[in-house]
């Protein structure tokens, strides 16, 4: 089955995602992300677990950061506690968290997803070897290369729409430019920063929380045309990203996506989103084109 797993802020719109067509829904654990999404204790997951279970979707923990010696016991002591309450799966970077799920029989509740970093079929396929429910397929990459490991390795998944995240600095960049820059507003969890470089116009969302600072693209990743042939190629999960989106826009690329999976034409649909939101600044990325190497 193709699932539609879409990012979650609040616990009112559990039901709201569920009815628009998605199959999962991703909550950022606190303290435990690379990510500007809204984070939840373990306590409040629990609560929004079941919350989920009630109107029959699934719920994903994202636990993507990379954990330094002295926090990676805790990290690994919080993975033991969110798969103890049942939760149908955790997104990881850290491979430090793995021996936990393994130790408890449960690495197939993990889902192995660094970013931009699973580039080819055999590091897919290594991952896969471990027991792991899924593994993400950078989306930084071409369609070609996309298609070539999705056909070489079931089970795999790739983020299809929402800002991208491009680089992550563990040092507080923005705080050390408001001291120097003798700023007054708060830079620290601000979700209405961007930068922006002096030859390009787009604007880069830029934030920073307890464990770095990150940098978004300057585009809204979409991928409309793109499902029939992942989908067909083998991917089984198609992950929407909903930081900087505005709620209406989000639920209805929810819908729309669930359409084009449906069987109506991804081309048509896309038209028909950019022509409802010409704000949002959509692109496909780099299917079409290799990044820079």
């Amino acid at each position: 089955m193709k699932k539609i797993s879409v990012t979650c802020e609040r616990k009112e719109d559990i039901a709201l995602l569920k009815e628009a067509g998605a199959d999962e829904v991703i909550v950022a654990l606190e303290g435990g992300v690379f990510s500007s999404l809204h984070t939840f204790s373990i306590a409040q997951i629990e609560e929004l677990l079941t919350q989920a279970h009630l109107v029959q979707i699934q719920l994903f923990v994202l636990m993507n950061r990379l954990f330094p010696q002295s926090e990676i016991k805790h990290a690994q002591q919080e993975l033991k506690q969110l798969l103890e309450i049942g939760i149908d799966g955790v997104i990881i970077a850290d491979p430090g968290l793995y021996q936990v799920a393994k130790e408890l029989s449960l690495e197939d509740k993990l889902i192995y997803s660094p970013e931009t970093l699973v580039t080819s079929a055999e590091d897919a396929k290594f991952w896969l070897s471990t027991g792991m429910y899924s593994v993400n397929i950078s989306p930084l990459l071409t369609e070609e290369e996309i298609l070539k490991i999705a056909s070489s390795v079931r089970h795999c998944g790739i983020q299809v729409f929402g800002y991208l995240l491009m680089s992550i600095s563990k040092r507080p960049l923005l705080t050390a430019y408001q001291e120097v820059a003798n700023i007054e507003e708060p830079l620290h969890h601000n979700h209405h920063l961007y930068l922006r470089e002096q030859k390009r116009d787009g604007m880069m969302p830029a934030y920073e929380n307890e464990a770095g600072m990150m940098i978004y693209t300057d585009f809204v990743q979409e991928s409309f045309a793109w499902l029939e042939p992942f989908s067909n190629a083998g991917i089984q999960r198609f992950e929407m990203y909903g930081n900087y989106i505005p709620q209406d826009a989000l639920l209805d690329a929810v819908r729309m996506y669930r359409r084009v999976l449906d069987g109506e034409d991804g081309e048509s649909v896309r038209k028909e989103f950019v022509s409802k939101y010409p704000e949002l600044p959509v692109s496909d990325g780099y299917y079409g084109q290799k990044t820079i190497r």
